[in-house]
């Protein structure tokens, strides 16, 4: 998975073009709605098949939620599997009166957040082919 090599992998430096050309996508299974100024995200949990001995503990509940401020609702937005992290932090840049360096170390943080809770993939050019 291409976000694992982003975020995960420290001795495996991405090029910074690599990184800036991925295309963030949305988890399909999350649902959205007007929160405040924001969105609130519903993201179900997968019924999959567990093991006996996770039957044993309490139960999570079975979806969890996320609320995002006008900010977050921005870059929910733009990642539609179409803009790059590049474009997506010009974007940002311009929106809040940025510059672009602040946009996009914020952005890439926040992006990893919201791939850490399973909200987002992003897809790097070069992945599956080999």
């Amino acid at each position: 998975m291409g976000i694992l090599n982003l975020f995960y992998k420290k001795n495996k430096k991405m090029p910074r073009k690599k990184i800036f050309g991925g295309v963030p996508t949305r988890n399909p299974s999350i649902t959205t709605e007007p929160y405040q100024d924001g969105l609130r995200l519903t993201i179900s949990r997968d019924q999959t098949v567990m093991p006996w001995y996770v039957r044993l503990m309490p139960k999570p509940p079975p979806t969890r939620t996320f609320e995002m401020d006008h900010v977050g609702a921005l870059v929910w937005e733009l990642c539609d599997g179409t803009h790059t992290i590049a474009q997506i932090a010009d974007v940002l840049a311009d929106e809040k009166k940025l510059e672009l360096k602040e946009a996009e170390v914020a952005l890439v943080n926040y992006l990893r957040t919201l791939a850490k809770r399973g909200i987002i993939a992003i897809k790097f050019e070069d992945e599956g082919k080999k």
